[in-house]
């Protein structure tokens, strides 16, 4: 109950910061959430949740996931919803395996490590991991 409580808190009190963002990513304006999100990262002196979520996933958009990756891999490690992680999987691994960035793919997985992952989540890390490695070795 506590952690509801917690979580509609959080949602009030960031509530202008959803809709303001989700604005500017309706109307693709992601230089405008980047430059917006780290002024409030700025403000909060590097502790705000939404604020990295919304830079990296913008800097994906503008093609520079690489980026974008620096601002969501110590969130990554502290996030235990599977919804969530599998929505960073989706911008930061899976594309990389059609670039054949494996070597990306494999630095990456690697911030994927939380405890408090499913096991599912873990098993499906295991296997891009095992699958990027084939993939080195095949190419070798």
């Amino acid at each position: 109950m506590k952690k509801r409580i917690k979580v509609f808190i959080y949602i009030i009190a960031n509530l202008p910061k959803f809709i303001i963002t989700g604005r500017l990513f309706s109307k693709q304006k992601y230089d405008e959430i980047i430059k917006l999100s780290k002024k409030w990262l700025n403000k909060n002196e590097g502790d705000d949740f939404l604020a990295r979520r919304n830079i990296g996933i913008a800097y994906v958009y503008l093609g520079k996931s690489d980026e974008g990756f620096e601002y969501i891999k110590e969130i990554i490690q502290e996030t235990k919803k599977d919804s969530l992680i599998e929505k960073m999987m989706r911008y930061f691994i899976y594309p990389e395996f059609k670039n054949k960035n494996y070597d990306k793919i494999i630095y990456r997985c690697s911030y994927f490590t939380n405890n408090k992952m499913s096991q599912e989540t873990k098993n499906k890390i295991n296997k891009i991991i095992s699958d990027a490695y084939r993939s080195v070795l095949s190419e070798n």
